[in-house]
This record gives C-alpha cells, structure tokens and sequence, in this order.
C-alpha cells in the first residue's frame, strides 16, 4: 500500500506540473486564472479531511463543479457558447484531482490502520471490543441485580497533555492515534495483571472500560489509585479515571458508563502504596480480591 501512496502521490504532483504549465505547453488554452488555486484547494481539502474522501465521488465531483461553475460566472467568465469546451475542460481537470486527491486520502487511510494493527499486533490488547464485550457486561449487571450484589465500573483514558507529538500536520495526526491505540493495550495489558478472569476489560475506541464484579465504590477506588500509580511507573502517563457503582449511583450499563466518565476519581485520593512482587500480581489474582473474596 505504501507503493500505491507513493504512486498516486507522484501522480497528482506530475498533473499538477502539467496544469500550470499547460498554458505554456499549448498557448491556445486559456484556463480561468481562479481554477488554478481553486484545483489545488480542492485537492488538499480532499487528502486533509476524512469525511470530504470518505464521501461518494460523485456527490464530491457534483458539489466541487457546482462550485466552480458558481465561481466563474460570479467573476464575469463566460461559461457556454465559444466557451463551452474551455469550461469542460477545467471541469476535467477538477474531476481528476479530486478523484486523485481520493486516492491519496484511502491510501493514507490504509496504512494508519495498518501502523495500528502492527502496533496492536506487537503487543496485543487484552481490552476486547466494546462491542463484543457489551452483552458480557449486560450480563454481569443482570445478575449483579438481580443477586443484588454490587458492581464497579471504571474508566481510563489517557489526558491529553500525555500524547505529545512533532511531526507535521499530516503526520501528526498518525501518530497519535498510532501512540493513542498502543498507549490503551499498554494500559489494558498493565490492569490485565492486576485483575481477575471475572473482570471485563473492553476498549469502546476511546478509552478503556474495566467492570469490576463484586467491587464496592471503595474497592473501585483503590483499584483506580493502583492503576494510576502502575501506569504512572511504567509508562510515564497519568491518567484521568472515573468510577461509577451498581446499584448506588447507576443501574444501567451505559447509565455506569455516562457516570464514570463525568465522575472522575478525586485527586486527593492518596495511592495505595505497591510493594515487591505484589506490583505484578499472577495472571488471574487481583489487588481487590484474594480466592474470589473480596480483602
């Protein structure tokens, strides 16, 4: 894919050398002065924003000639008669780069999800998808309520002032997701340690959500406060958590969701302290809980 990038990259950069210079290349063709910056606006616009790309070509092709037909009658350009070919032609020349310019924006597209997937490949996320572990979590808050028996749930995602990037606006844009989605599996993988296999971790594509069954609002906190402080040790990050409870504050899924996230873990909450070996948990023991009991 990167060939293919590179390739319509050439491309557009070779047809837009011929556009400007065509009037030399051939003197007979007169091109409007305003379709010059009008084609380059329109090709950057496209690679620059996901939604213009993503949308149907032709409802792009029909609004970008729309525009420029607009545009020239405002400037006194005539558009039929005589010059009814010339107006064709420069509406050839803005179908082209954009429909280039389209190209180059999937292209782009393709490789950021492929530089995540490679990250997320190298170090595997144990957050399934919100979307896979929804039912699971319905299912735990049914039988929670019913059993009445409580439920925790708590957020993390990364502040914004953690992800720093420099590179180009283009680029930068990569980048974080790329350092967003790998900086979630290193957090997901770091509270995978200190969880039980009855805990759900699931990653909604913006930040984690991590239901602790049986956990008090208490227990919810020193959990919180622990991951805060293990991520704070190994990757540098601090993290904004929110917490939520079944049934004291909530009792829907996306009602512990919504609370979470508008909920956050005050500040003042002082870390419990990690010691040895009991910083890395085995796989399946948790701080909160010893045997399946709650400490």
């Amino acid at each position: 894919m990167r060939v293919m990038l590179r390739f319509w990259f050439a491309l557009l950069c070779l047809w837009l050398f011929l556009l400007y210079n065509v009037e030399r290349l051939y003197a007979p063709i007169n091109l409007a002065s305003f379709v010059y910056p009008f084609t380059a606006a329109c090709a950057v616009i496209t690679i620059s924003f996901r939604r213009v790309w993503a949308t149907r070509l032709v409802w792009l092709l029909v609004t970008a000639i729309g525009l420029f037909l607009l545009l020239k009658l405002w400037r006194g350009y005539p558009i039929g008669g005589m010059k009814l070919p010339l107006t064709i032609m420069e509406g050839c020349v803005i179908t082209v780069t954009i429909s280039m310019a389209v190209q180059i924006g999937r292209c782009i597209s393709i490789v950021e999800d492929a530089a995540r997937d490679v990250l997320l490949r190298h170090y595997g996320p144990p957050a399934v998808p919100f979307e896979e572990a929804q039912s699971e979590m319905y299912r735990e808050l049914r039988r929670a309520r019913h059993h009445q028996r409580p439920v925790a749930m708590v957020t993390a995602v990364p502040e914004t002032g953690s992800l720093k990037a420099s590179l180009n606006r283009l680029l930068e844009e990569l980048q974080q997701k790329a350092v967003a989605a790998y900086v979630n599996a290193r957090i997901a993988e770091l509270a995978a340690r200190h969880t039980k296999d009855c805990d759900i971790i699931s990653n909604n594509g913006q930040m984690l959500l991590i239901m602790l069954p049986e956990a008090t609002s208490i227990e919810a906190e020193q959990f919180a406060s622990q991951l805060q402080e293990i991520v704070k040790q190994e990757l540098g990050l601090t993290l904004k958590l929110g917490i939520s409870t079944f049934p004291e504050e909530e009792v829907t899924l996306v009602g512990l969701i919504e609370h979470a996230i508008t909920t956050p873990v005050p500040e003042h909450l002082a870390p419990v302290a990690i010691k040895g070996a009991a910083a890395h948990p085995a796989n399946g023991e948790s701080f909160l809980h010893t045997n399946g009991k709650p400490e």
